[in-house]
């Protein structure tokens, strides 16, 4: 018996980091919560996590037992456990102090998918000495269930009997099925179900259906666009601003000096006093506003994919009548796709910060420099193309999380929260970049023929109502935005259009203000200027099973989908959202569920209406590469040329053109590799940066995937040229046939000339 106990004290240390993490990491959330109520209610809300804290002690131990003739191998399994349970407790606690939310499998899954861009908005949450200490305690308990272990002790154990395990195990999983009952609610409304446990509850649970018929699918916008008269088209100009709440700005709430700029424009200019977003999180915002239909209700950006978008964006439909367009925005231009997501909207041209020279610039957080950087490109690019019609549209940078606010015209004391204090100072940053936006038009003589729209993506929560950031904010601060429509034009309209209106209605808004319309369908939303019927105005939390929220007049309800009472809230009466009416009226509340659950579900029957294939074929057709070239791997995938490449001091980006000729099974991947002075190195190459695996490309689809090369430091002053294979893990290179093929079947990419010699490369065909 001796060696059994021993290897359960080990168990039980090596499932300690799990164990303690639940209740300490609860305990400490409910000790500086400043709106908990009592100490019952504290009780209850930390039953969950001492329930699994007692069930997976005793599991470990019942596995102990179970398994003493091999407990090198049981104390593995349990370490594992252990510590990678208290590393999603840990995971679930930062994102519920930074957020106020409950973390759930679709966000745990993207973070683990994709780590480059989840991993700038983690470690702007940690400290660097919190980060240390887990590093230092990771260590410690990683080593300590094997200190003293010897070999000898599973020869000389004594089986503790099955029994034992048995009652343990059952005793365990009894303590976890209770502790799958979430306790007591949070000020918030969230749940307080263990971390692990609401993981595994939102992986399984399916989404609620609307009862009744099947919906029909949400409009997809026009096929084309005409010209309703012969008078000169104007141009348009869409500034979006970034995490930009109504209530952050001088023209919803005066008394805050943010935007005075903003303001005395207002004073010229229709003003939409309650514009709501759809879904509160920039890529889906963009869809909202630049292509005038819903994005879909997913934490993936499936716009953003080949064939994503299922209907025609501003930016394709006025190309259609001679406009040029281009995007501008200061951030990075990888994170989400983003540069495909405005390739597939039409854009002619994509600029971002990161293709910029960032000398005496200021980053404005971890996606990138602020946005004077925009200024000079802007100007070139107005200077080239403003003869001709064209549309321009803007996405600012600087308020989004974690709100660094460049000093450039200094800070102010705003708010007592400092960090709120940081968020409210680049707001009126934002301010300065409109004004010398609108003076650069100005000065360039194209302001008095071009409409401006200004709008925000989003909001930002700060704790209103227990809630941070956005992405599942549907109370005002995170979705009611400004609206604004400037038009320097004699006979423009002008003054105050109540709404409630919606993101949706910029496209609308816009063809209207051009002087076309649409044909061939109709957008989701409604042009300001036409009288438009009452309707509900729809927004969805980013992640599902969070919530949904209509307003419809002053009315607004907020369905949590059973995770925490509904609300229903009279604006008109109870603008701060303070009083919930809904359980005063449930045949009420079960009209407005049904009604939001109806309107999800044709929203995802309109991206499921057309297959990718038909929709990359009318609407984003296959742009033919920069460079042409033409090589078949196998019977698996076509390389047909690529665009680029530019280098950017250390790095060099391409744009690298495939397409898959059939299902590409298990352990094949594809290797870059780069030769310089007779030197070779092999560039880790994975499509679309893991999000993108070639075993799922379906036959038939094509893809341009921009691929970042990060140069070796004694090769930055180097010529060197890249190349392109298919490989098996195990049965190595895949026979290649085409244009300038080598011995090891790699396709010639380009020549990349030392910086010295250009500052951007040429490709070599």
């Amino acid at each position: 018996m001796r060696v059994s106990r021993s290897l359960v004290v080990r168990a039980l240390v090596a499932i300690a980091p799990f164990a303690f993490a639940a209740p300490l990491l609860e305990g400490l959330r409910l000790a500086t919560d400043a709106s908990a109520t009592s100490f019952a209610s504290a009780c209850a809300q930390l039953r969950p996590a001492l329930l699994t804290s007692a069930g997976i002690a005793l599991l470990a131990a019942a596995g102990a037992l179970a398994m003493h003739r091999t407990p090198r191998g049981c104390l593995a399994l349990v370490q594992i456990v252990g510590l990678g349970g208290a590393a999603i407790e840990v995971a679930a606690h930062t994102f519920l102090r930074a957020s106020g939310r409950t973390l759930d499998w679709d966000l745990f899954a993207y973070a683990l998918a994709r780590p480059t861009e989840t991993w700038p908005v983690v470690s702007s949450e940690l400290p660097a000495g919190m980060l240390a200490m887990g590093v230092v305690a990771f260590a410690i308990a990683a080593i300590a269930p094997w200190l003293g272990m010897r070999r000898a002790d599973a020869d000389a154990a004594s089986f503790a009997g099955a029994r034992r395990a048995a009652l343990l195990a059952a005793a365990g999983f009894a303590c976890l099925a209770l502790s799958l009952v979430p306790g007591a609610s949070r000020a918030n409304g969230s749940p307080t179900r263990n971390a692990v446990a609401q993981l595994a509850y939102t992986a399984w649970r399916e989404e609620p259906r609307a009862a009744g018929a099947r919906v029909a699918p949400r409009p997809a916008g026009p096929a084309r666009v005409v010209r309703n008269g012969e008078s000169q088209l104007p141009n348009i100009v869409i500034i979006v601003l970034e995490s930009t709440s109504a209530g952050a700005t001088t023209i919803y709430d005066p008394a805050l000096p943010t935007t005075p700029f903003l303001a005395q424009l207002a004073e010229r200019s229709l003003v939409v006093d309650r514009a709501y977003a759809v879904i509160p999180h920039t890529s889906k915002s963009l869809v909202s506003i630049l292509c005038g239909f819903e994005p879909r209700p997913s934490i993936d950006v499936v716009e953003s994919r080949a064939g994503g978008l299922p209907g025609r964006c501003l930016p394709s439909l006025l190309g259609d009548q001679g406009y040029t367009t281009a995007y501008f925005q200061a951030a990075t231009r990888r994170f989400e796709r983003r540069a495909t997501l405005i390739e597939n909207m039409g854009f002619d041209v994509f600029q971002s910060g990161d293709g910029l020279d960032p000398s005496g610039f200021e980053r404005s957080n971890y996606f990138g420099y602020e946005d004077a950087i925009l200024l000079a490109p802007s100007r070139a690019w107005l200077a080239a193309n403003g003869a001709r019609p064209f549309l321009a549209a803007y996405m600012t940078n600087a308020p989004h999380h974690d709100y660094l606010a460049p000093k450039r015209y200094g800070r102010r004391k705003l708010a007592l929260d400092p960090v709120k204090n940081r968020y409210l100072n680049s707001v009126r940053y934002l301010d300065f970049f409109l004004r010398d936006i609108f003076q650069q038009y100005q000065e360039l003589g194209l302001y008095e023929n071009t409409v401006f729209v200004i709008v925000g993506d989003h909001g930002e929560g700060f704790g209103e109502h227990g809630l941070r950031l956005h992405d599942d904010v549907m109370y005002d601060e995170g979705l009611r935005v400004p609206f604004v429509v400037h038009d320097p034009r004699s006979g423009a309209r002008t003054g105050l259009l109540p709404g409630p209106a919606s993101l949706l209605d910029v496209a609308p808004t816009v063809l209207d203000l051009a002087g076309l319309r649409g044909e061939g369908g109709v957008f989701s939303g409604h042009s300001l200027f036409e009288a438009a019927p009452t309707r509900m105005v729809a927004a969805a939390c980013y992640r599902r099973f969070q919530c949904l929220a209509g307003i419809r007049g002053t009315e607004k309800f907020i369905y949590y989908y059973g995770n925490q009472p509904d609300e229903l809230f009279d604006l008109a009466n109870d603008p701060d959202e303070r009083r919930n009416l809904a359980s005063s009226d449930a045949a009420r509340a079960a009209r407005w569920q049904t009604e939001l659950l109806g309107w999800r579900e044709s929203v995802h029957a309109l991206y499921e209406a057309k297959s990718p294939e038909r929709i990359a074929d009318e609407v984003a057709p296959r742009r033919e590469p920069e460079h042409r070239t033409d090589v078949r791997f196998g019977e698996l995938l076509a390389f047909s040329g690529i665009d680029g490449p530019r280098r950017h001091g250390n790095r060099v980006e391409i744009a690298v053109h495939l397409e898959a000729l059939g299902r590409v099974p298990r352990g094949y991947e594809l290797v870059l590799r780069g030769t310089a002075n007779g030197k070779e190195r092999v560039f880790p190459y994975v499509p679309g940066e893991g999000t993108d695996p070639l075993q799922q490309w379906v036959p038939g689809e094509r893809k341009i995937d921009v691929h970042e090369v990060r140069v070796p430091r004694n090769w930055r002053s180097r010529a060197f040229d890249l190349c392109l294979g298919l490989v098996h893990t195990e049965a190595g290179p895949v026979l290649a046939r085409g244009d300038r093929v080598d011995r090891r079947h790699c396709a010639f990419v380009a020549h990349v000339e030392a910086p010295a010699t250009a500052e951007t490369v040429q490709a070599v065909r």
